[in-house]
């Protein structure tokens, strides 16, 4: 697509559009983009792996977006989370001892009880996130319109993302020759999604030896069936005498499954970025084209630009750990890289939870290779695929008013033993193998089959069509 159609497309679609009726926002696919901060934190973590704690960072800087969203390299990257309320450590210290547990009332200790689901955690999260909000969305928009300090604009962003792949590209240049309009309604309907589909995950990530956290939940347990059992007993409840007995060996044989190693706790809310008709109306009358006729590149008021109250929106949170199953203080086992690796395993899995939550969020995946009897998508470990997940199949198609939209053709299942290992192609090993892999001739990828194997052709997508169950 040339710069020139663009150019008169764009005069219309920026300019015109806050004095014209609303604009119709589709609902269609739109590639997301997505970007990522670490929320430092000073919760305190166990003694025990508080050397491990600068893995964290480590871990951080090494991860990679998933290639099925665009970057959004914006420059607010981190953030002091402060000391979080109802986190595991502040319960431990508060409460964690069997002698502080036991003087209190039923009451208090079922409200304990519930803030290690970690619903307060999220909302003093939350809190941080929503407090931060405004800025991140400034540079969000400062991305996508090439905003610079000195108020400069241009479009060469907007220009790059508003067509995803050749398929899209095409529909604009055969809409050039439909009928009048076609290739601005195609446009304004790829433009808005593509906008609007700014996402941001803020992520907070602890490291804790399970043994304080294991001994915590069994004595708050025992307790709870202590006080449990003598209100059950006061009520002439039968059987009250075997609640308290019960939940005694119970939580002994939770804490004995529960104590050994260490685990790393993630904690990712999901947020995206506020745009609708009113918030594009208001913001396109600051954008003074340099040349009227050619809106590419102009002038914005700064002061006006900065004084808009943009704003992120709250879409999901996700709370995973997994156990680091080494014996803490080994120093013949690998326990950081262990912990980088497991660090960067639940920021995968969250992300594939978050994408289960919120169907714009949930990306759609190219095939790679067509054959008889399965296709190849460009997905493996890194997006959690499973052995038998299903996946639609998504054929892209232009309608009469040359609009691009996206129909299910036909349903496909993750081969057993095919699942693409991509987990560890991290920036490191990449550059260090890069000449290997330009000589690779395999093409890379998870193998799908079924039906819908007969109706794929190139240029085609698949998706997840339901939700993983995950630990």
């Amino acid at each position: 697509m040339t710069k020139k159609l663009f150019l008169s497309i764009l005069l219309i679609a920026f300019v015109a559009a806050p004095m014209s009726a609303k604009r119709k926002v589709t609902k269609e696919y739109q590639r997301p983009s997505l970007h990522m901060v670490l929320i430092n934190t000073d919760e305190p973590t166990s003694e025990q792996v508080a050397d491990l704690v600068p893995e964290i960072a480590v871990a951080w800087n090494q991860y990679e977006i998933p290639a099925l969203y665009n970057e959004l390299p914006i420059a607010f990257k981190q953030m002091n989370g402060g000391a979080p309320k109802g986190g595991m450590m502040e319960l431990i210290t508060r409460y964690g001892s069997y002698e502080k547990l036991k003087g209190l009332g039923i009451k208090d200790l079922q409200a304990i009880d519930s803030l290690k689901s970690g619903k307060m955690y999220i909302l003093d999260m939350k809190d941080r996130c929503d407090a931060v909000g405004n800025e991140i969305a400034h540079q969000l928009l400062s991305y996508w319109f090439n905003i610079q300090a000195d108020g400069t604009y241009s479009l060469d962003t907007i220009a790059k993302y508003a067509c995803y792949g050749a398929t899209q590209i095409a529909a604009f240049d055969a809409a050039a020759n439909t009928e009048e309009g076609a290739q601005i309604t195609m446009l304004n309907e790829l433009m808005d999604p593509t906008i609007a589909n700014s996402y941001v995950a803020f992520s907070k990530i602890a490291l804790y030896a399970n043994e304080p956290i294991a001994a915590f939940t069994r004595d708050l347990a025992i307790i709870l069936g202590e006080v449990s059992g003598e209100i059950a007993s006061q009520a002439g409840t039968p059987g009250a005498g075997m609640i308290a007995p019960a939940a005694k060996a119970a939580a002994l044989i939770a804490y004995k499954a529960a104590k050994d190693g260490y685990s790393a706790y993630n904690t990712t809310l999901l947020y995206k970025l506020a745009w609708n008709d009113s918030i594009y109306n208001e913001f396109a009358r600051l954008l003074k084209p340099t040349d009227p006729s050619n809106p590419w590149t102009g002038t914005i008021d700064m002061n006006a630009f900065q004084a808009m109250p943009f704003a992120i929106e709250y879409v999901n949170a996700d709370q995973c750990h997994n156990v680091v199953t080494r014996t803490i203080g080994n120093k013949d086992e690998d326990n950081a890289g262990l912990t980088r690796s497991t660090i960067k395993k639940n920021i995968n899995k969250q992300i594939v939870r978050l994408q289960n939550k919120n169907e714009e969020f949930k990306p759609m995946v190219p095939i790679v290779d067509i054959q008889d009897k399965f296709i190849v998508a460009d997905m493996g470990t890194k997006e959690s695929v499973s052995a038998n997940e299903t996946f639609n199949v998504i054929a892209p198609e232009v309608d009469k008013r040359g609009v691009l939209k996206y129909k299910v053709v036909g349903q496909v299942k993750v081969k057993k033993g095919t699942i693409w290992d991509n987990e560890a192609l991290d920036m490191a090993e990449q550059a260090d193998n890069a000449a290997a892999m330009q000589e690779e001739t395999t093409i890379q990828g998870t193998q799908l089959t079924g039906a819908g194997v007969k109706a794929a052709q190139p240029g085609m997508f698949v998706k997840r069509v339901r939700a993983k169950k995950q630990k």
